[in-house]
């Protein structure tokens, strides 16, 4: 059931996705956030099983559609866990994913300014962090689920790094 209702939800949905290349902070990209709160709710929805009694069912929910996302197109789309949400306040829904979006689609591009101010690409970042298999929005996320998910300080793991 799972593989089918997904596979139906992409033919539905995929040419609403960006293309592969294209970046969160790429210009026009309020084109893509128009459909994404509708492709997001579609798939939260997606029913992926029903529980053996039968009486309820199984959806990818909030957390699995933007991981699917996030697979489908790593350098647009961002994942995301309930603690994450709950922590900045976002809703457990499309509305909330745009708005999410629109935090790390800021934060990169405070960073690819402090980048060029240091005659630096933000694509520089993925290798200056050593996470060559990350994406940019990866990399916000993986700093979230660090110091959200994790608990884990920022100031603190310097002092660790410099003693």
């Amino acid at each position: 059931m799972s593989v089918k209702a997904l596979e139906q939800w992409y033919k539905q949905n995929f040419k609403k996705l960006p293309e592969p290349d294209f970046l969160l902070i790429s210009p026009n990209h309020y084109n893509y956030f128009s459909t994404t709160k509708e492709i997001f709710n579609k798939l939260m929805h997606t029913k992926i099983a029903e529980r053996y009694n039968a009486t309820s069912e199984v959806t990818v929910g909030p957390v699995g559609a933007a991981k699917i996302l996030f697979a489908l197109r790593p350098n647009f789309y961002a994942p995301w866990d309930r603690q994450i949400c709950q922590n900045k306040g976002y809703n457990l829904d499309g509305i909330g994913y745009i708005k999410y979006l629109n935090d790390i689609k800021s934060i990169l591009l405070d960073l690819q300014n402090e980048c060029f101010q240091n005659n630096k690409q933000i694509t520089d970042l993925i290798n200056i962090t050593n996470r060559t298999l990350s994406s940019l929005p990866k990399l916000i996320d993986e700093y979230n689920w660090v110091t959200i998910t994790k608990n884990c300080i920022p100031s603190e793991i310097i002092e660790l790094l410099e003693r």
